[in-house]
């Protein structure tokens, strides 16, 4: 059975996930292959497909893509390639998807021409959801939609209605119970099958490490309280690092110290203590960095089953976060953290003073054990080669 995986990039949170599924099948003996629409990496197992068609097509597909994004920020602005439906490129027609037995789609923006991919293929295709993106009218999260032109909306709608509805082949993978009741109220998705999947996790990588010798090494104090925020994109307003800054007055405890890990910079206040380590790809140190935190906080304000909560549970840390998607399906209070109730601040910061005030209770090997029985990558490579096999009507253990 030859699995191809699909993704725009090959780095960010999604393409993570999906890369960590395609490692787990290949553990299990899948012949899993990777294409990119865009490669920054050295991996290779990755294939580009612009580097991997004739150059002759490359020219026309380069020809196709700037009179495509000419002609949709004509008709709906500057932003539509993020959103629209639509894709100059024939990825139905590449090597790879041709002679695959199975198609698994994941973040596709860009990348994915609906209508003439799903008309063009006849195969089992799963598409991983990592956002709302694929079962939307063009946003990837609902604050997304103020940014957005009505008219895509409008069109995207009618392709989907058109190419997705009727799609006997798809079926949907939700990595979290939240993203797939979305599916539910969904036009386009609401008779093709869908699996609750949640995300994999290597936990021979992501470990609990030395505290105190990774302490000295970042330059901390060993009595202090280190609070983790971790994103791609710190400046990502979805991210909520705003509210965790101006939630740092309001904590009872003074001696606290800020680690920020991911692109972009920030300002913080006077007295506040932090630490900015930029972006960090290493698993090993990213979990020195988990393991040197007494608290994870990550306060979403929308998010699927964000990858880094994953990896902080798996290093023994506690997390704080608000009570949205996954999050709120992973974290239970006082047990591998704090939920904050409300959207606010103030919420936050109290469920932050809970968890410091309660942190001698946290057990950092239960709190890893139970990561492990949920998320481990075993598991979840398991649960999709299931999937695979129904969906070619073969016996698993062929």
């Amino acid at each position: 059975m030859k699995v191809l995986h699909i993704s725009t990039y090959d780095r960010g949170g999604a393409f993570q996930s999906a890369y960590r599924l395609h490692q787990g099948l290949l553990q299990l003996g899948i012949e899993s292959r990777f294409l990119v629409l865009y490669k920054f990496t050295n991996k290779q197992d990755c294939t580009a497909y612009l580097e991997s068609i004739p150059i002759s097509q490359r020219i026309f597909e380069s020809l196709k893509t700037r009179f495509f994004n000419y002609y949709f920020s004509k008709k709906f602005g500057k932003k539509a390639f993020t959103f629209v439906a639509r894709s100059p490129y024939s990825l139905h027609k590449h090597e790879l998807v041709i002679s695959s037995d199975i198609i698994n789609l994941h973040w596709v923006v860009k990348f994915l021409d609906i209508p003439t991919f799903f008309k063009s293929l006849n195969k089992p295709i799963f598409w991983t959801l990592h956002d709302l993106s694929p079962i939307s009218d063009g946003f990837h999260y609902e604050d997304d939609i103020a940014e957005i032109n009505n008219k895509v909306f409008k069109y995207n709608h009618q392709v989907k209605l058109r190419h997705l509805a009727n799609c006997t082949n798809l079926t949907l993978i939700c990595p979290s119970r939240w993203i797939m009741d979305k599916t539910e109220s969904s036009t386009f998705c609401k008779e093709h099958k869908k699996f609750h999947l949640p995300y994999g996790l290597d936990f021979k990588l992501f470990k609990p490490q030395d505290t105190a010798k990774v302490r000295t090494q970042l330059g901390l104090s060993i009595n202090s309280i280190v609070l983790l925020f971790i994103a791609d994109n710190i400046q990502d307003k979805r991210k909520g690092l705003c509210y965790l800054m101006e939630a740092l007055p309001l904590l009872k405890v003074k001696n606290i110290e800020l680690i920020s890990v991911g692109g972009g910079k920030v300002e913080f206040g006077d007295g506040i203590k932090h630490k900015h380590l930029g972006f960090v790809s290493d698993p090993e140190y990213l979990s020195k960095i988990y393991s040197v935190a007494n608290i994870f906080v990550i306060p979403s304000i929308e998010d699927n089953l964000p990858n880094t909560m994953l990896e902080s549970l798996a290093c023994g840390t506690p997390v704080v976060g608000f009570k949205i998607g996954g999050i709120a399906e992973t974290i239970i209070n006082g047990e591998n953290g704090y939920l904050a109730e409300e959207i606010t601040l103030e919420a936050l910061a109290n469920s932050i003073n809970l968890a410091i005030k309660n942190s001698a209770k946290f057990e950092r090997n239960k709190i890893r054990n139970k990561a492990q029985n949920e998320f481990e990558l075993f598991i979840q490579a398991r649960k999709y080669k299931k999937h695979y096999y129904e969906s070619l009507k073969l016996n698993v253990s062929e």
